[in-house]
């Protein structure tokens, strides 16, 4: 009885990481916000200042939602063992996609550091590391699909993010 535990417990574990798009769910839009460049702040970053603060944008094509849901799929290839992922860290970026059908998959990571190999992040509330270069990356795909900046309250210029 013990041994079949022990399945049930990985299969749990790996179905947050499960995503819609693989059962061929339509996406409908994809809301990426993030921290503009060279923002210091006092006080910690939560998902509420991220959303009052942060810089949004709002893609409904198919081709950047693609683009963009591959890069975050991408980025979780990392040694996950290294260092325990940590649950608690500033959100700075937040990648959030929705389907016409199915669960929502939200993304969510914190900035890059000089000495550290990778970010800090999450996958559907599941702690882990993501690739350090997903921050470029995400803001280079936004700068090629001429997204419009959606939040005029932005602490920082997204121009150029």
């Amino acid at each position: 009885m013990k041994n079949l535990s022990i399945p049930a417990l990985a299969l749990a574990l790996l179905f947050p990481f499960h995503c819609s798009a693989e059962q061929g769910a339509a996406p409908a839009s994809v809301d990426i916000i993030f921290v503009a460049n060279g923002v210091a702040f006092g006080t910690r970053i939560d998902d509420a200042i991220l959303e009052k603060i942060g810089c949004a944008y709002t893609f409904r094509d198919t081709e950047t939602f693609s683009k963009l849901l591959k890069l975050a799929e991408a980025a979780r290839d990392v040694p996950q063992d290294a260092n325990d992922p940590r649950p608690n860290f500033e959100v700075r970026n937040k990648l959030l996609f929705h389907f016409q059908e199915g669960p929502d998959i939200s993304v969510r990571f914190g900035q890059k550091y000089l000495n550290q190999s990778y970010l800090d992040g999450s996958w559907n509330s599941v702690p882990m590391h993501l690739q350090n270069d997903l921050v470029e990356q995400v803001r280079a795909t936004i700068r090629k699909a001429g997204g419009t900046q959606a939040n005029k309250n932005a602490s920082g210029s997204c121009e150029g993010s």
